[in-house]
């Protein structure tokens, strides 16, 4: 800056020299206030546009990990939906399957329940009077063992029916007596769809067969009460246990303890009630059980051996 008169006076623009090592011409650069204005603006939209970079570089990353989460999510919840659905399905079976069984029980759906008495299987709901099952049958005779020795050649032979039919309830789910048989006879006074089958009380009880529980609960006059789905319409029945030891919607295999035998509702006596039932049908289980075909076939076996010694 220059003084006149005693006053200041600015320097127009600025001069920029460069000055070479080796002796080649210095050069100059003048830079005018409009130039200096040019390269300000030029400098702040260079400055905007690299901060501008790294903003939108930052906001790309991280919609691009956003957007990597919501594919995964979205993967996610496809396949929670395929499993949603696969759950309907198979609530809506155990709801057919609902259905099918109250139409045996002769109960309605929208009934007052009341309450079970204590030993009940835990969370279930107690249901209303079961009113065609008889526990007693008038042409039971004297009592024919279903014991040891004859499950004990079916359980020792692993190529047995059991194994090849799992479904089928083949396998005598306790041993003990036979004390009254099944009856359905149109003249019968009270009907028996089922057998009872005499025991200690306290005795294992199994499933005779592979399938899903799909009732385990107390009936007034089967007392606990298990039944359990083999598939295509096939239900087989166990009522009076002492305790249920599993809960419905439980798949067991055959052979596998499913409660423990008592005298729960009407019962004289520890025993098992035991009922098979096709598309809705009572059958009578005898036709089932291979215990019961066994000893059939000895005791034909038995009066063969006889006839062929009294000729």
């Amino acid at each position: 800056m220059e003084r006149r008169n005693g006053k200041a006076k600015r320097t127009a623009g600025y001069t920029i020299l460069i000055v070479p090592k080796d002796d080649r011409t210095t050069m100059s650069l003048d830079l005018s206030p409009g130039r200096l204005r040019l390269l300000k603006i030029a400098a702040v939209v260079l400055g905007v546009h690299v901060l501008a970079g790294f903003v939108l570089y930052a906001v790309s990353a991280r919609l691009y990990q956003r957007n990597h989460e919501l594919e995964w999510n979205n993967r996610l919840l496809t396949q929670q939906a395929k499993r949603v659905e696969q759950v309907a399905a198979q609530f809506a079976e155990l709801e057919r399957s609902d259905r099918r069984i109250r139409a045996l029980l002769g109960l309605q759906k929208d009934v007052g329940l009341p309450i079970a008495p204590k030993g009940t299987s835990p969370g279930s709901e107690a249901l209303p009077p079961v009113g065609h099952y008889s526990s007693t049958s008038s042409g039971a005779s004297e009592p024919i063992p279903v014991g040891p020795q004859e499950l004990n050649y079916l359980m020792d032979r692993p190529s047995s029916f059991h194994f090849l039919l799992r479904n089928i309830p083949t396998l005598l789910p306790v041993e003990g007596y036979l004390t009254a048989d099944y009856a359905v006879e149109l003249d019968a006074a009270r009907p028996h769809y089922g057998i009872d089958i005499a025991a200690k009380k306290g005795t294992v009880v199994r499933a005779a067969g592979d399938g899903l529980i799909v009732f385990a609960n107390w009936t007034v006059d089967l007392g606990n009460l298990v039944i359990i789905y083999h598939g295509d319409g096939l239900f087989s029945y166990y009522g009076h246990n002492e305790r249920i030891l599993k809960p419905i919607r439980t798949w067991v295999r055959k052979g596998e303890p499913i409660a423990i035998l008592g005298s729960s509702g009407r019962s004289s006596g520890p025993h098992l009630h035991f009922e098979i039932w096709k598309d809705g049908q009572p059958q009578d289980p005898k036709q089932y059980l291979l215990a019961f075909a066994a000893q059939a076939k000895a005791k034909a076996q038995v009066g063969s051996d006889v006839g062929k010694q009294g000729l």
